[in-house]
C-alpha cells in the first residue's frame, strides 16, 4: 500500500509508522533503546492466548493511570519479558532466544565454547557488549540485543524477524541465557522514560 501511495502522481507523504506499529511479537521483538521509551500501538502475530493476556494489561492499566497516559515498549517489557528471564533465573532448557548477533560452530575455531552450555555462557559472559546467549549442541550464539525467544518443540512462525534471525535447529539439549545483571543495568540505563523521551 504504501508503495502504491508513494508512486501516485503527486505523491502522497508518509510518515514512518516504526516503531509504534511493531511487525514483531513480544517474543521476538529486539528490547532495546530503540523502542524502549515509545508507545506501543500494535502487535502482530499474536495467539487468542496472548490477545487475552494483552487485553487484561491493557485494562488494568487504563484503570490504574487512565487512558491519557500511553503504554511504553519498556511497560510491556516489565510486564511480560521481565517476569520470565526472572523467574527461570536467567536460563531456560529447550529455549532459543533468538541470539545471533556472533556465532561459534564447531570447527570453526579452535574453541571449545559450542561444546557445552556452560561453555557458551562463560565465553558470552567475557563480551562485555552481550546480553544473552545460546547453546545447541555444536552451536554457540551470542546477542546484543535482548529477546525472549520460543521454546523449542513449540516455536510459532515469528513473523518478520523468522527470515533474517538464526534460530537453534533442533531440541537436543539446546540452552538460551540472559546475563540478568546487564540488562538490569540496560534497563537503569533507560531511565524512566519520562514525557520528554517520547518522540
Amino acid at each position: 500500500m504504501a508503495e502504491v501511495l508513494l508512486e501516485a502522481m503527486p505523491p502522497i507523504q508518509l510518515l514512518l509508522s516504526f516503531t509504534v506499529v511493531q511487525g514483531e511479537t513480544l517474543s521476538s521483538l529486539d528490547w532495546s533503546e530503540t523502542h524502549w521509551c515509545q508507545p506501543a500501538i500494535t502487535w502482530h502475530h499474536v495467539d487468542a492466548a496472548g490477545i487475552d493476556k494483552l487485553w487484561q494489561f491493557e485494562q488494568s492499566w487504563r484503570e490504574s493511570r487512565g487512558a491519557s497516559e500511553p503504554i511504553l515498549f519498556a511497560d510491556y517489557f516489565d510486564a511480560f519479558i521481565h517476569p520470565h528471564l526472572t523467574a527461570a533465573n536467567g536460563t531456560l532448557a529447550g529455549w532459543d532466544n533468538l541470539s545471533g548477533d556472533w556465532t561459534v560452530r564447531r570447527g570453526e575455531i579452535v574453541d571449545s565454547a559450542y561444546e557445552t552450555a556452560e561453555a557458551c555462557e562463560t565465553v558470552y559472559h567475557h563480551n562485555p557488549k552481550c546480553l544473552q546467549w545460546a547453546w545447541s549442541p555444536g552451536l554457540c550464539r551470542g546477542g546484543r540485543l535482548v529477546r525472549l525467544g520460543w521454546a523449542l518443540d513449540n516455536r510459532p512462525a515469528l513473523g518478520s524477524a523468522d527470515g533474517r534471525i538464526a534460530h537453534a535447529a533442533e531440541n537436543d539439549g539446546a540452552v538460551s541465557g540472559w546475563l540478568l545483571d546487564r540488562i538490569e543495568a540496560f534497563r537503569a540505563a533507560q531511565g524512566s522514560c519520562g514525557g520528554s523521551q517520547l518522540r
